[in-house]
This record gives structure tokens, sequence and C-alpha cells, in this order.
């Protein structure tokens, strides 16, 4: 159990509190504390799921053979059923998934962790969708990624079928609740 330090602004009080939980954040990605808040109190309500903001969903290709194909989910009406690492809240007592994940840098690599917590409890993660901040990327930089992001969907179906078969799965758990940060 680990211990949480907020510091109150207006009045320079500081509180400490126990969570099991652990943020994981990329360093590249900004979140208002609103955002951030309203992730954190779900995960409270749901511990033992993934809670995040970058939403997945897979289709069962029957060409060529049967492989996964993974589709980013950015509509608030549809269903997912997972969640990418890069900014996300879970148990403590899941951290140590992380160190069995792919060594490689594998295409999917953002999404194991969210499929190993789901094959263990049976149960979706669950996405918030936040007021992300205007970030000042160069345009040519902006493109990289864009081309580097398209390259990973493209290149996702191997590694995301092995995820399947190393975690005994034939199909996630859905969710098609989103939850608003306001």
């Amino acid at each position: 159990i680990g211990s949480l330090h907020i510091i109150d602004k207006d009045s320079s009080a500081t509180f400490t509190a126990t969570t099991e939980a652990a943020l994981l954040i990329e360093e590249d990605l900004l979140f208002s504390c609103q955002d951030l808040q309203k992730a954190y109190r779900l995960w409270k309500q749901y511990p033992d799921r993934m809670v995040g903001f970058f939403a997945f969903h897979y289709s069962l290709q029957k060409q060529p053979e049967n492989q996964h194909s993974l589709e980013k989910v950015s509509n608030y009406g549809n269903s997912y059923s997972m969640i990418s690492d890069r900014a996300a809240f879970v148990n403590q007592s899941y951290l140590n998934l992380l160190h069995q994940t792919t060594k490689e840098r594998a295409p999917c690599q953002n999404i194991e962790l969210s499929i190993q917590i789901s094959s263990l409890t049976g149960k979706p993660p669950l996405r918030v969708i936040g007021t992300f901040p205007e970030t000042r990327s160069s345009e040519p930089y902006l493109r990289h990624q864009q081309a580097l992001e398209e390259e990973r969907m493209t290149k996702s179906s191997t590694c995301l079928s092995s995820l399947f078969e190393k975690n005994n799965l034939k199909v996630l758990p859905l969710e098609e609740l989103t939850y608003l940060s306001k």
C-alpha cells in the first residue's frame, strides 16, 4: 500500500491518504487534475479493473488465418475491450504483470497489461474521456508520431493473436460505458 500526499493549494494544508492505486503515465502526455481525479475516483469504485483514457477494440479476421485486428475507439458510444497503459490507474498488485510482458517493443505491448488483467478478473477495463490540453508540438513531429501509430496498428494483428493465445482467451469482455471527466 502506497501513500498519496495531497496539498490543498488554497489553504496550503497537506493530507496523506493510503492507496493501492498505481498511476501509469507516459511522459509525453498531459492531463488536467480534474481528469486524473475522475479516473482515480472511478478506479476506487472498481479497484480490480484497469481505468484509463485510450480505448481499443479488436475484431477477428478470418483471413489470413484467424488473425485479430486492433481498432482505436474514438467515439463515446462505441464498445471497447482494452485500455492502453500509456495513461491508466491499476491496482498495485498488477504491477508484477508488467515484468511478465513481452520483452521486445511489440506493436501491441501497451495493451498487454489490460489483456492480462481482464484475463485474471473476467471484467473489462473502464474508459474515461478527458479534456486533453493543447500541446505545442511541431508539425513534422506530429506527422512522425501519426505515421508510427499507423504502422503499429497495422502490425498489431500478429502480436494481438499471440496475446490471446498466451492468456488462454477466445474473447475479451466488452464495456460500453464511457465515463466523462466533468
